[in-house]
């Protein structure tokens, strides 16, 4: 009987253990999970700092605006040029159309002979002209004579460079004047006057008579054409014997 007691009393012993550890396992779990289940709280989010690459982009759009002003005063310093450079091609295109325009005068212009006093004078490059015309005057014939033809000598060498323009055909009037004319012992003056009235009395078909013909008009066209050709040219090599 005590053994059978003594086994009783030890069971119970382990089953009060047991039930005892359960109970713990038990409270453990549940305090887990309602650890688990409390809500966690929130930390405070701390102020966020600009990251490199977010300075970065801000200092390369800065640099864009900058590099943009530089490029809007680099264009406007260029179309002030170009329009500087326009407005200087401009004006020397003028000065060398007007200096053009001056050769070309020249170059064309009526030959006028020189006199053998003005060869005289000129001889003597000064500007006393009151006292060359003395010593002029006090020149014998003779001399006088060598002087107008070296004059002279000195035209025709140079009108073989300054060659005379072509003559225009007489049209009109001036052929009808110069083929009626005929000297009555009236002035130059009355002789027109004259010779208009007459002119003025012929019909279309009368007048028509005197007027040149296409063909003569194209030929004197041409004739002053290259003679203006020959004229520049000849002036050009002019200049050149002038300045050798």
């Amino acid at each position: 009987m005590p053994l059978m007691v003594n086994r009783i009393n030890s069971n119970a012993t382990t089953t009060t253990t047991t039930t005892t550890n359960q109970f713990r396992l038990l409270a453990t779990a549940t305090k887990t999970k309602t650890t688990k289940a409390s809500p966690k709280k929130k930390k405070s989010k701390k102020p966020r700092t600009k990251t490199e690459l977010a300075i970065a982009k801000e200092k390369l759009a800065k640099e864009k605006k900058e590099l943009k002003k530089i490029e809007l005063k680099v264009q406007a310093k260029d179309k002030l040029l170009e329009k500087k450079s326009k407005e200087r091609a401009k004006l020397e295109k003028v000065k060398n159309e007007a200096k053009d325009k001056v050769y070309v005068e020249r170059a064309l212009k009526t030959y006028k002979s020189v006199s053998g006093y003005a060869l005289f004078v000129k001889s003597h490059k000064s500007n006393k002209i009151g006292e060359i015309s003395v010593q002029w005057n006090e020149l014998p014939n003779y001399e006088k004579e060598e002087w107008k033809q070296k004059a002279q000598a000195y035209n025709d060498e140079l009108l073989k460079i300054f060659i005379p323009r072509p003559k225009k055909p007489a049209d009109g009037f001036a052929l009808f004047l110069k083929s009626e004319y005929v000297n009555d012992g009236l002035s130059v003056t009355e002789s027109v006057k004259a010779y208009s009235a007459d002119w003025r009395a012929l019909g279309d078909s009368e007048k028509d008579a005197f007027r040149i013909s296409p063909e003569e008009k194209q030929n004197y066209q041409d004739a002053v054409k290259s003679w203006k050709a020959q004229r520049l040219e000849n002036y050009a090599e002019y200049l050149k014997s002038k300045e050798a």
